[in-house]
């Protein structure tokens, strides 16, 4: 059987595909209490903060606030995050910098600015359970060289079968709380 660290080092498999083999082979979270990165400092833990980075225009709306598709990647993709109280400050800075470059690179360029920074504990989005009371997210220590404190939002199957993508976005959107003054990058 493939250990988790494996499974999430699998050449090709992102996103969506590797939410649901992850899912597939580990359906009880399993990987959860594992570092799955081999440049990670462990697994994440229930006490700990996570820092969604929010960017204007594409996470607001007309009125500049946070719309709930701010947190579509969870359902697309994976939803990046940062450990708050692990990530360095260089860190946050090259993520900030590469979502800038994503935007300027499209056509036409499409310019991004950091806003704010929604936080969320661990244990909470952990929490949130699915109409059968089965857990909606899993959150794994999906670090990288360049993000040694990075983390991932999933849904699991269950969330998948019994959420909409709306439901989703809506759920994370409520426990996420917008920071405006964030470490002197806002």
């Amino acid at each position: 059987m493939t250990s988790c660290r494996e499974l999430f080092s699998t050449k090709g498999l992102e996103g969506k595909d590797l939410q649901q083999k992850v899912e597939e082979q580990f359906p009880n979270g399993a990987c959860e209490a594992e570092a799955v990165s081999e440049c990670s400092s462990g697994p994440v833990d229930n006490s700990e903060t996570m820092a969604r980075l929010i960017f204007s225009p594409i996470h607001l709306d007309e009125r500049g606030d946070i719309v709930s598709s701010a947190f579509s990647d969870a359902w697309n993709s994976d939803l990046s995050v940062f450990r708050e109280e692990k990530a360095s400050r260089e860190e946050l800075d090259y993520a900030i910098t590469k979502v800038k470059e994503i935007g300027l690179a499209k056509v036409p360029p499409r310019p991004r600015e950091l806003v704010a920074v929604g936080m969320a504990k661990a244990s909470v989005v952990r929490a949130i359970r699915t109409k059968s009371n089965s857990n909606a997210f899993r959150i794994y220590d999906t670090a990288n060289a360049n993000a040694p404190d990075h983390a991932s939002v999933f849904v699991t199957k269950a969330g998948r079968s019994e959420m909409s993508e709306k439901q989703v976005r809506r759920r994370l959107f409520e426990v996420f709380v917008r920071s405006k003054k964030y470490r002197d990058i806002l």
